[in-house]
């Protein structure tokens, strides 16, 4: 397994005009996933991004809180997808994904749809643990919390219970 290293923010209070800034012209991924266990998480997703569809089977196992996890990523068809999110427990997660470039990473915008929309939390992966420390957030994130150590907003939490309050 790969080891995943990720600092993440709630950033459901940014104002619109805002958030059309940020996004404006950026690609993202439409995503829909479900999970089918929670520990070790099991994920199933479904993800589209410039008109191609993948599916992927992802394990998750944590090392240090949230902010390091080991993370096994399995390409499947969408048979086997179609099957297993039927079988999950809990919500589908539907969500866009901004990418946008910051300085040399990539910040990953999600903006949730249905069940969590008006959820928006922004992910940044990197290198190793000195690098998650030392990271300068751009000034667009004092908006939000940083929620990295909190499993209440990981996205296998999110699916859990449909009355969860963001």
């Amino acid at each position: 397994m790969d080891r995943e290293i990720e600092r993440k923010w709630n950033l459901s209070n940014i104002d619109s005009a805002t958030l059309k800034s940020i996004i404006k012209n950026k690609k993202y991924k439409t995503i829909e996933q479900g999970y089918i266990n929670f520990h070790p998480a099991i994920r199933v997703r479904k993800e589209i991004f410039n008109n191609k569809t993948s599916y992927i089977l992802t394990i998750k196992t944590n090392i240090k809180g949230n902010l390091v996890r080991y993370e096994k990523n399995i390409i499947i068809d969408s048979k086997t997808y179609n099957k297993l999110i039927k079988k999950r427990d809990g919500i589908v997660l539907s969500k866009l994904r901004y990418i946008i470039p910051y300085k040399n990473l990539i910040i990953e915008l999600d903006v949730f749809k249905k069940e969590r929309k008006g959820l928006i939390i922004a992910e940044v992966e990197f290198k190793n643990e000195k690098a998650a420390r030392n990271f300068t957030k751009p000034n667009w994130f004092s908006i939000g919390t940083e929620v990295t150590r909190n499993k209440k907003w990981t996205n296998a939490f999110l699916c859990q219970n449909k009355k969860i309050k963001f």
